[in-house]
C-alpha cells in the first residue's frame, strides 16, 4: 500500500531541483562570457613589428630597379680581322692610358701601310714633276708671246715710218700695204699664243687638280691605315680598370669586335628599367632615391629614352655622390622615383604587403589587443607611406605578415 510523501521531503526535492537548475544557468552565462576570452588567441607584443602613426614629410615615389655601371666606360674595337696574340692586361687590373691591354697581330696591315706610303712617295714625285713640267712650258709660251709682242712693236714702228714717207713721195702704197698685211699677220699669231697660253695654263691647273686630288686620297687612305694600326694596339684612352678582354689566344678576332672594355671606377651611373605605365610620371631631372646596402644616396635621373622595349623604359640616374664608398660595378640597386612630396601629413612605416595606394586591413593596437580595421593608404616613399584616412596621430599599427591570422579580427595583446 503507498505511503504519502512528506511535504518536507517535497520542499527539498524542489529546492534541490532549483539549485541545479541555477547552477547550470551559471555555467552557460560563465562559458558564453568568458570562454571566448580565454580561447582568444593571443600574441606577444614583442613579437610584432609595429609602426607608430606620426607627422611628416612622404616623398611619393615610384619603385624601380638599376644596375650600377661605370660613369666612363669605353668598348675597344678592331677596324680589321686579325688574330689575338697575347693578353697583356687582364680584367679587374688597372692599366694606365697609352697602354695596350691586347697584342693582336698586324703583320698584314703593316705591310698594306708601307705599301700604300710607297705609293703616297711615288704620287709625291710625279706631282713635283709635273710642277716643273708646267713651269718650264709656261716659260717657253711666255717667251714667245714676249718675243712675237716685241716684232709687232718693231713692225708697227716700220709701218709708221714707211706711212711717212710714202706721204712725201720716198715710197709706195704696195709697201704699205704689204707692211699692214704682215702685221695683221704678226697680231693674229700674237692672239693665238695668247689663246694657246691660257688653254695650256687651264688644262695645267685642271692636271694639277687631279694629281693633288690623288696625292690627297692617298694621304686619307694613309691616315686611315696608321689609325687602324694604332687602334690594333688596343690602347686605354684613360687611366682606369680593364673589365672585359676576350680570352682566346691564337683565335681569329672580326673586324668591329669588342676585345676590351675599361673603365673608370671612381665614378657610377645607374641605368634602371620602368614599367612603361609610369611614363606619366617620369620626368628627366626629377629626383632619384638610391638604396645601396640599407643607406640611401640622392640623384637625378636622366637620359630618359623615349623607346619602349618589352614594356619597359630606360633611364640613367647620375647620383650626387658618384664616388660612394659602397658602389660596385653591376650591383643592383633598388631605386625609387620621386614624383611629388608632401608635408606634415600622417604616415606609417613602409611595409612589404603594400603595393600602391587603396584600402587595406590591418591590426591595430587598442588597449590589451589587437583590432582589425580597414586603414585607407596613400602615396609611398622608400621609408614611409602617407595614411589618407583609418588611423589617428599616435596609432599603433601591426606591419608585420599577418597572413596566419587572416580570418581573425581580435587578437589578445601579451605586453
Amino acid at each position: 500500500m503507498d505511503r504519502e510523501i512528506s511535504a518536507d521531503i517535497v520542499t527539498r526535492r524542489r529546492l534541490l531541483l532549483i539549485v541545479k537548475i541555477a547552477a547550470v544557468v551559471v555555467v552557460i552565462a560563465f562559458v558564453a562570457v568568458y570562454l571566448p576570452r580565454i580561447a582568444m588567441q593571443k600574441v606577444h607584443y614583442n613579437d610584432l613589428l609595429i609602426s607608430r602613426i606620426d607627422k611628416g614629410s612622404v616623398e611619393v615615389s615610384v619603385p624601380a630597379k638599376g644596375k650600377l655601371v661605370p660613369l666612363k666606360e669605353q668598348s675597344l674595337t678592331i677596324p680589321v680581322t686579325t688574330r689575338l696574340v697575347n693578353i697583356l692586361i687582364f680584367p679587374g687590373n688597372s692599366v694606365r692610358a697609352g697602354e695596350s691591354v691586347l697584342a693582336l697581330d698586324a703583320t698584314e696591315l703593316t705591310l698594306l701601310h708601307k705599301k700604300t706610303s710607297d705609293e703616297f712617295l711615288l704620287i709625291k714625285n710625279r706631282v713635283k714633276r709635273q710642277q716643273l713640267d708646267l713651269q718650264k712650258r709656261n716659260q717657253e709660251l711666255q717667251d714667245d708671246i714676249s718675243a712675237l709682242a716685241l716684232k709687232v712693236e718693231t713692225l708697227e714702228a716700220d709701218l709708221t715710218t714707211e706711212r711717212h714717207l710714202n706721204a712725201i713721195g720716198g715710197s709706195s702704197d704696195e709697201k704699205v700695204k704689204r707692211l699692214e698685211l704682215d702685221l695683221s699677220l704678226l697680231r693674229m699669231e700674237q692672239e693665238k699664243s695668247r689663246r694657246r697660253f691660257d688653254l695650256d695654263s687651264k688644262s695645267a691647273e685642271i692636271e694639277m687638280e687631279s694629281l693633288l686630288l690623288e696625292v690627297s686620297l692617298k694621304e686619307q687612305e694613309l691616315d686611315g691605315l696608321k689609325r687602324q694600326l694604332e687602334m690594333l694596339k688596343v690602347q686605354s684612352p684613360f687611366n682606369g680598370v680593364v673589365t672585359y678582354t676576350i680570352d682566346q689566344v691564337g683565335s681569329l678576332v672580326s673586324a668591329g669586335q669588342v676585345v676590351a672594355k675599361v673603365a673608370d671606377l671612381s665614378g657610377y651611373k645607374v641605368e634602371g628599367q620602368i614599367s612603361e605605365s609610369y611614363a606619366d610620371r617620369i620626368i628627366p631631372g626629377m629626383e632619384v632615391l638610391i638604396t645601396v646596402r640599407d643607406s640611401i644616396v640622392g640623384g637625378r635621373l636622366v637620359n630618359l629614352s623615349p623607346m619602349v622595349k618589352s614594356g619597359m623604359l630606360t633611364f640613367s640616374v647620375i647620383p650626387n655622390n658618384v664616388s660612394n664608398r659602397y658602389f660596385l660595378p653591376n650591383m643592383i640597386v633598388d631605386l625609387s622615383l620621386v614624383s611629388s612630396k608632401s608635408e606634415s601629413t600622417l604616415r606609417m612605416k613602409n611595409f612589404e604587403l603594400y603595393n600602391g595606394p587603396g584600402i587595406y586591413e590591418l591590426f591595430v593596437v587598442r588597449d590589451n589587443y589587437l583590432e582589425k580595421q580597414k586603414v585607407k593608404l596613400g602615396g609611398s616613399s622608400y621609408s614611409y607611406i602617407e595614411v589618407i584616412d583609418g588611423l589617428t596621430l599616435g596609432d599603433e599599427v601591426v606591419i608585420k605578415n599577418m597572413k596566419a591570422f587572416n580570418g581573425v579580427g581580435r587578437l589578445r595583446l601579451r605586453r
